[in-house]
């Protein structure tokens, strides 16, 4: 057996992935005749899992936890091995005990077969033949205790009818329906027109299948009752009742034909003298038959037409009856494949929907949700602790947010925290949020709670009427990191992106882009807030009379806008009101609107740069700020060259002026220069690619923008020069120009990988 790990330590926890890889030949050999056997993990609280698809995600406080979590999972597989091993002998000698049964009723039912019909030939009798098929069978049917003495609910009555079809697709799809919480009766059902005590023609003997409880396909679990006669609430059998319809005369006799020798099949009475009447059937089995598929229990009436012509009808029934799991995880799994009804949020039995897993969750459990579309609205109420996230916790891959998705299927909020301290929502895509008639609707909504929202994305929600189509917070202290929120809009209010009211949000490593709102905020609106923290968000392409609205009536509070780029917003950067407000390290540029608006408001700026907002020839850095706050402290306006603006590109190139040039007291990030930038994203890409001509360390447009400014003599060439030879024929012309356009848009070869960058850092 070989296992593969992978260990990964986020936000202070240390995750362990496991999952199996291959087996040995002898192994491989003892799961398929095992028919995949489980794994019991439920003393770690992982749950029952198939040993021969198995993959968990393992969740501890230390390495030192993880680590002795991952050999206890490991030694129990190895048990299991060693079990399977054991087994073998006992499996090879009950198959060829199972084998001989079979061959001694093949026998026995060919003797029977041709002994009824010498019987047939000899006595030519119908009354003979009916008594004779009445016998066969009664014989073994062991009349039970009436059906009174079973406990029924009421409302748990239900009749199954199923088209034919279903028979062989249940045949067909053995495995697969062993997954299903529910029951597919099949049979043949044709009436005449002319049923009924008083009919002339042929009609055959039919009826109904009434289930007690509802789904024959049924997790059990058995307690210290099990042992409890039966029908006294030991949870270990079927009723059935079967109603006789009209289309035949005098009494019809009814069988059970099952080739399960561990279900107890008891009918009564087996003959129904009053029609239209009903028989009991109860179905009890042992706990040593679970799990156990009976796709091959048939129900037979036998009975006479109004005409004298003996008619046999039968039905068959799937009944599937599986152990409930002991899982007691702090993990609930949700998965498109999984089920309500019959999962119990283990990794092998997830539940479908995530709002089913929220609902069995207590504090401080996790939520993990499978790839897939979850058509819902959610919500989180009461839930302190509560982890919902998808399989980016375990594996951090970008298309798995993208397709992990939570769509608002009703009107309101998509996703609804309320009263929750410590919430967390990692890794979904949050769209088709919806307020129409209302102020309420749209992607995420938080009150009263203090969620932390981080590396989702919230697209396409819409509030007609309201306010914070994509996040709306109220009295909370949201956390809102790493996500991308953009194409939502608000018709009739403010904050299309985020709003927030009378809380205190932290707003950091956003991207906000494409959101639509008719009154301010477009990208973030505050209202009221008793402390704000806006560092390194990206905010473009939004548009509104302004991005960003920040407005606070008193005098005092932590307010601090850091590391900002905001760019090509169609309106104002920037609206505040009240304060003080602290501007510091921003980049704000090419805005259609004011860079920084306020009226009555109190900012202090540090070392931003303001440049090139306004229409037309028309400068709109500023307004409503004096002279000397802006000339002192570092502020400055020049072109912050980014690396390729229309296409979201904004990190800096490598001649950008806001390299550098940020708040000497602010300390520098992890691989940062000598000291802290301008601007949402520091500089950290000083070593040369081929092809990377602005030196943003991305190959892009903006490349192939600056090499043909570079061949028209308009700008310095490029550091290193030899970067702009990507087809490396010692020349810098046209056909560099065409390779670097095949390559981003043809899929044409990749730049020259000739050249080799200097064995040191080149000097920005």
């Amino acid at each position: 057996m070989r296992l593969r790990v992978k260990r990964l330590l986020k936000n202070g926890e240390y995750l362990v992935s496991l999952e199996t890889v291959s087996f040995g030949w002898a192994e491989r050999w003892r799961i398929r005749k095992f028919r995949a056997p489980k794994v019991d993990l439920s003393a770690d609280g992982l749950g029952i899992h198939s040993l021969s698809d198995m993959g968990l995600c393992i969740k501890g406080r230390s390495a030192e936890e993880a680590e002795r979590m991952t050999d206890r999972v490991t030694q129990n597989i190895r048990d299991t091995l060693t079990e399977l091993s054991a087994r073998k002998k006992s499996f090879i000698r009950d198959r060829a005990l199972e084998v001989y049964a079979r061959r001694k009723k093949l026998v026995l039912g060919l003797a029977c077969a041709i002994a009824i019909v010498v019987a047939v030939l000899f006595t030519g009798g119908n009354s003979t033949e009916h008594a004779g098929i009445q016998d066969e069978l009664s014989t073994g049917q062991t009349p039970s205790a009436p059906a009174t003495d079973v406990p029924t609910a009421a409302g748990e009555e239900v009749i199954y009818e199923a088209p034919p079809a279903v028979a062989s697709g249940v045949m067909a799809n053995y495995q697969d329906e062993c997954r299903d919480d529910f029951t597919r009766h099949t049979g043949a059902r044709s009436r005449s027109a002319g049923r009924g005590s008083g009919s002339t023609g042929s009609a055959e003997p039919d009826f109904t299948i009434t289930a007690i409880p509802e789904a024959l396909a049924r997790y059990t679990q058995w307690g210290s009752s099990a042992s409890a006669p039966l029908g006294q609430g030991d949870g270990r059998h079927f009723k059935l009742i079967l109603t006789s319809l009209g289309g035949f005369e005098g009494p019809v006799t009814l069988g059970v034909l099952s080739s399960s020798p561990l279900l107890d099949l008891r009918l009564y009475p087996a003959q129904i003298d009053k029609l239209p009447g009903s028989s009991t059937l109860l179905i009890s089995f042992p706990p040593e038959s679970v799990p156990q598929m009976c796709p091959d229990i048939t129900i037979v009436a036998r009975g006479r037409t109004s005409d004298g012509t003996l008619i046999t009808h039968e039905k068959k029934l799937v009944l599937a009856i599986r152990q409930k799991s002991s899982y007691l995880g702090s993990t609930w799994h949700v998965s498109p494949y999984g089920s309500d009804q019959s999962g119990d949020g283990g990794w092998g039995s997830p539940f479908r929907t995530i709002q089913r897993a929220i609902d069995s969750a207590t504090s401080g459990d996790t939520v993990l949700v499978e790839r897939g579309l979850y058509k819902e609205n959610i919500s989180l109420y009461g839930k302190d602790g509560l982890v919902v996230a998808s399989h980016f916790m375990c594996d951090p891959d970008e298309s798995t947010v993208r397709s992990t998705i939570i769509q608002g299927k009703d009107d309101g909020w998509v996703v609804t925290i309320g009263r929750s301290e410590n919430v967390t929502l990692c890794g979904f895509t949050v769209q088709n949020g919806r307020g129409r008639n209302g102020p309420h609707g749209g992607g995420i909504y938080s009150f009263n709670s203090s969620p932390t929202i981080f590396n989702n994305v919230v697209i396409g929600n819409q509030n007609h009427s309201g306010h914070g189509a994509g996040i709306f917070c109220y009295e909370s202290e949201p956390t809102i990191l790493w996500n991308h929120i953009t194409e939502n809009s608000n018709y009739d209010g403010h904050g299309a992106g985020i709003y927030c009211y009378r809380s205190d949000p932290d707003i950091q490593h956003n991207v906000i882009s494409g959101n639509y709102s008719s009154g301010g905020g477009s990208a973030i609106h505050l209202l009221e807030p008793n402390s704000a923290k806006i560092v390194r968000n990206t905010i473009h392409s939004d548009s509104g009379s302004a991005a960003v609205v920040l407005y606070s009536s008193g005098v005092t509070g932590d307010f601090r806008v850091v590391n900002n780029t905001i760019s090509g917003n169609r309106g104002d950067a920037i609206r505040f009101f009240g304060g003080p407000w602290y501007f510091e390290n921003n980049i704000i540029t090419n805005n259609e609107g004011y860079g920084l608006f306020t009226l009555q408001g109190v900012g202090y700026l540090s070392h931003n740069d303001v440049w090139g907002n306004g229409r037309g020839d028309q400068t709109l850095d500023y307004y409503g700020l004096s002279e000397d706050l802006i000339a002192n402290s570092g502020n400055v306006s020049v072109d912050p060259r980014f690396g390729n603006p229309p296409h979201g590109n904004f990190h800096l190139c490598l001649s950008s002026p806001c390299i550098d040039t940020g708040d000497p007291n602010i300390p520098v990030p992890f691989a940062g220069g000598q000291r802290i930038d301008m601007g949402a994203f520091e500089y950290t890409h000083p070593d040369a690619i081929s092809g990377d001509m602005n030196r943003d360390g991305f190959i892009d447009y903006g490349d192939i923008n600056y090499l043909v400014r570079f061949l028209s003599g308009t700008v310095p060439s490029p550091n290193p020069l030899e970067i702009a030879d990507v087809n490396c024929d010692e020349e810098i012309d046209l056909r560099d120009l065409g390779r670097l356009y095949r390559f981003l848009y043809y899929y044409g070869e990749k730049p020259c990988t000739d050249f080799k960058p200097k064995d040191r850092l080149t000097e920005r």
